[in-house]
């Protein structure tokens, strides 16, 4: 236990700070108990000279339950204000939503109002015939009827520091585009949008827009339902992994073309806060992005960073500032794909690599993409039984034929839209080569995702099953590293004998 924590020290924090999140949520009671067991803890390692980075694993956790005991106190308070109505200013932060049935909806934060704080965020509720015509940025005045989030909304509200939804019992347009953040947000995805739509067909322009700034509202329920049934519906809203292919080509560009590491670190710092901005700060972007930002300052230090380590610091730093985000379901997604590919690939395609003994180049790819499907699928399965209640059986496959594909037309699309900010004709290229990739991405999941045999439903109790595979999956790893030690130790011990046997036989 203790050489993986002295191995991944923040990978551990990462882990133990999200089960301490969900017991303290579940069985409040034993928060106390908990916190102090691992205080005691801390104290002994101390005592016994524990190394450094084993003890600082431990005592980020502590930091991400205390994290959690304030923010528990004040859902608590904030519960108290159930019923009331809150009057002052409100900015629009999104896009209307068509939540079906006559209702719209769209997610605000308070700004002058007399019984929340300032960025409090809130929900609000529109009856199709009274729904304004709202924008991103445009500033409300007016009563809102504040309902405490309960049912089934209450933990993906609770991860995105939602906590109230209701109505305006009187509202209007104090300023349209008022806010300057959120304006600029709402022009950026509406030129994108309107982008895409002018010059592709509506089906690829419709996951195009999904895969650059999330918005999936323009699928049709049929092609969504098979994304769904292919095990790609990862791929069709904005991720960590979408920021992954982005910021993978901007740090090859940067590599080749800028040697100044302050200049490098500050184009990732860039990239990251606009790539945030534009996606709406969603969890997984977050997410992605902490893991970045750490990438660039690595640049500034001039010291290397490993894989398993960012991505653990990048999830303690979220936790610390929002515990809560460990039920946000992308988030989720996003944190376990990531660790299946960054931690358990690489080892699982050495090994494979190492036990066959490939050395095609053409094969040795294979490995690595049929690797990388894997673990991501196994890291995210029991939240996949659990949320929905079925795995794909086609998931594997599919991902293999379009994950390359998506790197392709995402990063076209990307350069395509920059372009187009300089001289639009220059553009058509790289939009005409994203629309005939993403043509091919939609062929393919509609075709698997039609399949009768796509999914198999499994009760969403077995969701144990997946938490098992990702134990396993740990003992995989250590497994690996030892074979990988053992190997290195072998190798140099022959080569000291056969040195050692040759000065014997001269002299």
């Amino acid at each position: 236990m203790f050489r993986i924590i002295k191995r991944y020290p923040m990978l551990t924090s990462a882990f133990l700070g999200c089960f301490m999140v969900i017991i303290f949520y579940y069985y409040e009671r034993l928060s106390l108990i908990m916190g102090i067991a691992l205080i005691i803890m801390l104290y002994v390692m101390y005592s016994f000279k524990v190394p450094f980075s084993q003890c600082f694993s431990v005592f980020c956790t502590i930091i991400i339950c205390c994290s959690m005991l304030f923010r528990m106190d004040n859902i608590h308070t904030l519960s108290n204000l159930n019923g009331e109505e809150v009057s002052g200013d409100f900015v629009v932060t999104e896009k209307l939503q068509n939540l079906g049935d006559g209702m719209y909806g769209v997610t605000i934060k308070t700004k002058n109002t007399d019984k929340l704080t300032d960025g409090s965020k809130l929900f609000a509720y529109f009856y199709e015939d009274e729904c304004p015509n709202l924008d991103t940025g445009d500033i409300i005045e007016g009563k809102f009827k504040l309902r405490f989030s309960t049912g089934k909304y209450r933990l993906n509200d609770f991860s995105q520091n939602i906590y109230f939804r209701g109505y305006f019992k009187e509202y209007s347009l104090s300023e349209a585009k008022g806010d300057t953040l959120y304006s600029f947000i709402g022009t950026v995805q509406n030129y994108i949008t309107h982008f895409l739509f002018k010059n592709l067909n509506y089906s690829e322009a419709s996951t195009l827009t999904a895969l650059t700034i999330g918005d999936r509202s323009y699928m049709s329920d049929e092609f969504y339902g098979c994304v769904k049934a292919a095990g790609v519906s990862h791929v069709m809203v904005v991720s960590g992994m979408h920021l992954a292919i982005i910021m993978s080509f901007v740090t090859k560009t940067i590599e080749k073309f800028f040697y100044n590491r302050k200049l490098k670190a500050l184009i990732i710092f860039l990239t990251v806060g606009f790539m945030a901005a534009v996606c709406g700060f969603t969890p997984s972007i977050t997410r992605a992005g902490v893991t970045y930002i750490f990438m660039g300052i690595s640049y500034l230090l001039n010291r290397p960073n490993t894989p398993s380590n960012t991505l653990g610091t990048a999830v303690t730093l979220i936790l610390i500032f929002s515990p809560m985000t460990v039920f946000n379901l992308a988030f989720q997604l996003s944190a376990l794909s990531t660790y299946g590919v960054l931690v358990l690939s690489p080892a699982l395609s050495g090994a494979f690599k190492r036990y066959f003994k490939i050395k095609f180049r053409f094969i040795s790819y294979i490995t690595d993409a049929i690797s990388v499907t894997l673990c991501a699928m196994v890291t995210t399965l029991p939240v996949t039984i659990y949320r929905f209640g079925y795995i794909s059986v086609v998931g594997v496959l599919t991902n293999l034929l379009i994950s390359y594909a998506v790197t392709v037309a995402l990063v076209c699309a990307v350069i395509a839209l920059i372009i187009s900010l300089l001289y639009g004709t220059f553009s058509k290229p790289f939009l005409l080569a994203s629309g005939v990739v993403t043509k091919y991405i939609n062929s393919t999941i509609f075709f698997l995702g039609k399949m009768p045999f796509a999914t198999a439903d499994i009760p969403t109790n077995y969701y144990f099953l997946g938490i098992l595979l990702i134990a396993l999956s740990l003992i995989l790893l250590y497994a690996c590293k030892y074979l990988s030690n053992v190997l290195k130790l072998n190798r140099i011990k022959h080569k000291v004998l056969s040195e050692t046997e040759g000065k014997f036989k001269w002299r």
